[in-house]
């Protein structure tokens, strides 16, 4: 029997690691938590969940990752924290290491209520958030959100699932490589390009507003919708998630009789269109022994409203490995 259990083990842990060949992209809107561990968290102590998985992701190639994932969350009588990170290593392609990352710290206000010495959930609460990522595969060197939302509890009382919808507003700083991102469409060397750009008229380059180091700076509003969906068994756990946020105005106002006046390798590098992120995705847990899971993702990811017309906008993947929760 030992050596049955054994085998079992041993085979979960070979899949988890080995069969990740079925397909690509980059999640930064998931999350490793399950039920359990958010209902369940003791007040004023810290739980948590790490993973270590292998990645396969495709935006303009197939690219294969090493990530690193924690979530922590420490709860008060009413009120709940949450810490979220991934940090991916490229591997197997001639890109830099340390290209992507993702981190975001979350309040949730007066998700719980205290009735009879009893600690109920609440019908809706409200959240703070902020979120920090860069992804540099596709120019994006720097982003910033601060978010507020409104989350709805319909199912606080269901034993094993938990829906959470939601609706808020978020201010987002972006930092961008619009000169890179050309370059990479075009087939030339960034210096080329960016030595082109800056012997440009200076009206030429008032208007792309590029700095003479090739970067774009974006600052933006966002309404956020979002629907996360959870349910946690004894031994399975599943997470889905669905988020939209849309711009309230394009990245670049542009002036189609200036724009006409630029050489043609610069014409419609940003973009005018207040375009949506859209991200969709989740998880599918087994629990291996204790604390030790088994977790399979997959995740898509459209940024049509990013400013770099030329970045990729699309990137979806599949990700196998295992988390340790706590």
């Amino acid at each position: 029997m030992k050596l049955k259990k054994a085998l079992l083990v041993g085979g979960v842990l070979l899949f988890s690691f080995f069969c990740f060949t079925s397909s690509q992209a980059q999640g930064y809107m998931g999350y490793m938590l399950t039920k359990t561990l958010l209902d369940s968290v003791k007040v004023n102590k810290l739980h948590g969940t790490a993973g270590l998985s292998l990645k396969v992701e495709q935006t303009d190639a197939i690219k294969f990752e090493l990530d690193v994932a924690t979530e922590l969350v420490y709860s008060l009588d009413k009120h709940r924290f949450r810490f979220s990170g991934n940090v991916a290593y490229n591997f197997l392609n001639d890109t830099d290491t340390g290209n992507k990352g993702f981190f975001h710290l979350q309040g949730d206000f007066f998700q719980y209520r205290i009735e009879g010495n009893k600690r109920e959930k609440t019908p809706f609460f409200f959240s703070a958030a902020v979120t920090y990522n860069y992804d540099y595969l596709r120019d994006l060197h720097n982003r910033a959100t601060v978010a507020m939302n409104f989350t709805f509890q319909p199912l606080r009382e269901h034993p094993h699932l938990c829906l959470e919808p939601g609706i808020g507003i978020a201010g987002v700083y972006q930092h961008w490589d619009a000169i890179n991102a050309r370059a990479n469409k075009l087939g030339v060397e960034r210096s080329a390009l960016l030595e082109s750009y800056n012997a440009l008229p200076d009206i030429s380059r008032e208007y792309l507003r590029i700095s003479d180091k090739g970067h774009y700076n974006q600052w933006n509003f966002k309404f956020n919708a979002f629907i996360n969906f959870w349910g946690d068994w004894d031994n399975i756990a599943f997470h889905i998630y669905t988020a939209v946020q849309q711009p309230v105005s394009g990245a670049f106002k542009a002036s189609q009789a200036q724009e006409e006046l630029l050489p043609t390798e610069f014409q419609g590098m940003l973009g005018t269109k207040p375009l949506p992120l859209v991200g969709a995705g989740g998880f599918f847990q087994v629990k291996i022994w204790k604390g030790l899971s088994a977790v399979s993702r997959l995740d898509f990811l459209w940024d049509g409203g990013q400013a770099p017309v030329d970045s990729y906008c699309l990137t979806y993947c599949f990700t196998q490995g295992l988390s340790y929760t706590w």
